[in-house]
């Protein structure tokens, strides 16, 4: 969590800097709540998990081009990930069982979006904003937990035959035997509303478009998708 703050930091520093010198910039520290998921294909079968929550914060710089057009690059932090639960039968030493499973997946990101923003109303008023623009994602870390559980099939007892859990860290890279690839290029769009006095509510999706299955190809790939909300206030 400390490099995250110390990124996060860095960028503040620097935003404030620049705000510094130009009346045109303006620094919005934002923090909300964010749903991922990951869309994945196998063998050409799509699938995909639960919806997972977590945190999104950090900030963007305001550069005006015109009344009602504006520029803002961004650093965040980025929580993402997903969670799957099978239901399988297996066959084990000649007995049935039915077997749960549930993988949580988590994927640390600090990411950098810019984004092409246009205010409905012009000037330091408040007002409806639109904006659309790409991103990059650089995954930090994460951890992925499996869990484990099975009972006899048709038995009038449910009682647990077999229980584990199991908790690791992601692997990163491009490897074989590495879970997901470091970079994620895609695109976000959002929709808010600044207020007069300053804050602002921005509602965000952002689509993976970079294939993030190691060694993924066009039947086997893994892109990320994600929506929420966040609170900012604008520093002008």
């Amino acid at each position: 969590m400390k490099k995250y703050v110390l990124a996060l930091g860095l960028g503040l520093c620097g935003a404030i800097g620049a705000k510094a010198q130009s009346p045109f910039i303006s620094v919005i520290p934002e923090i909300g709540v964010q749903f991922s998921n990951m869309r994945a294909q196998t063998n050409g079968m799509e699938s995909s998990g639960e919806l997972k929550s977590g945190v999104r914060a950090g900030l963007a710089i305001d550069m005006a081009l015109s009344n009602n057009v504006s520029l803002q690059p961004g650093i965040f932090y980025s929580k993402k990930g997903y969670e799957v639960e099978q239901d399988l039968l297996r066959n084990i030493g000649n007995n049935m069982y039915n077997e749960h499973r549930n993988t949580d997946v988590t994927v640390n990101y600090i990411e950098f979006p810019i984004t092409l923003q246009y205010k409905f109303s012009k000037g330091n008023t408040g007002g409806l904003f639109v904006g659309a623009g790409p991103y990059i994602g650089v995954a930090i870390d994460g951890d992925v937990e499996s869990t484990v559980t099975r009972t006899l099939a048709n038995s009038l007892s449910e009682s647990v035959a077999f229980s584990s859990n199991d908790e690791r860290d992601l692997r990163i890279g491009d490897d074989f035997g590495d879970d997901i690839e470091s970079t994620d290029i895609g695109l976000n769009a959002n929709l808010g509303y600044q207020f007069n006095n300053g804050f602002m509510l921005r509602g965000y999706t952002g689509i993976g478009l970079s294939n993030l299955a190691p060694n993924g190809n066009s039947n086997n790939s893994l892109r990320n998708f994600s929506f929420g909300f966040t609170l900012g206030y604008v520093i002008k």
